[in-house]
């Protein structure tokens, strides 16, 4: 067997391992860690955020969400965070199990995939989400930084952690832009060099940016186009 027939064996058996145990676990992470919408960045490490869906906790037709704001700094917090879903969103449960850190306003849902109040800045629409405090409300009510939230998520049938792992349906024109699997508002981002343009930042609350998952998909794709660049070495090296 020649190395080119050895690489893309290895390529295909390690490409399907990983695609076969993501599609198999019982939970699915997103890592939020990319400002899309050309404002302001968190100012902390990345993932800035993460959310775990979790289909091992109450019966087939129940999931857990888990939902940390991981590397936030300082003031900063989490205004909206959005999600997809393969069914109704409208027909889903939400059940606070633990929600003592912040204060939800609303659990946003929909069903036509063209919400307005369900698109962030620069993406598509998402089918579910949190709007969390303020407004109303005051700092303290605030989603922020080294907080939890964790929500019991109930179907009118059998759903898996697989069914939130879903990108945003693209908006009008929107075609050849990135969707992300989940999406946030992050409020009270410090910024680094001034407010208004001519005020240095004393307050720390005039920053804010729309911050998105990396797709598991686009980091799939890189690892097959970086194993084709193998096959293409080790054929230039047999020529």
């Amino acid at each position: 067997m020649d190395v080119r027939s050895i690489i893309y064996k290895t390529c295909t058996m390690a490409a399907c391992g990983f695609l076969s145990g993501y599609a198999s676990a019982a939970s699915v992470t997103f890592n939020l860690d990319i400002e899309f919408g050309g404002a302001q960045q968190p100012q902390g490490p990345t993932p800035w955020i993460t959310a775990v869906v979790d289909d091992s906790f109450g019966d087939a037709n129940t999931v857990r969400l888990t939902m940390n704001a991981t590397n936030l700094v300082g003031s900063e917090s989490i205004a909206n965070w959005f999600f997809n879903f393969s069914g109704d969103a409208t027909q889903l449960t939400f059940t606070g199990v633990d929600t003592a850190d912040a204060t939800v306003n609303e659990i946003l849902t929909d069903n036509t995939g063209s919400d307005a109040n369900l698109k962030p800045a620069g993406d598509g629409f998402f089918d579910f989400g949190f709007d969390f405090a303020p407004p109303p409300g005051t700092s303290p009510a605030r989603f922020t930084a080294g907080e939890t939230m964790v929500y019991d998520i109930s179907y009118i049938a059998a759903i898996t952690a697989a069914d939130f792992d879903l990108f945003s349906t693209p908006g009008p024109g929107q075609a050849e832009k990135q969707p992300y699997l989940s999406a946030a508002h992050i409020l009270q981002i410090t910024d680094p060099v001034y407010c208004d343009g001519s005020t240095p930042d004393l307050t720390g609350d005039c920053g804010s940016g729309w911050i998105g998952a990396v797709p598991v998909p686009a980091a799939v794709w890189l690892f097959g186009s970086g194993l084709l660049g193998l096959v293409a070495v080790a054929r230039r090296r047999r020529s």
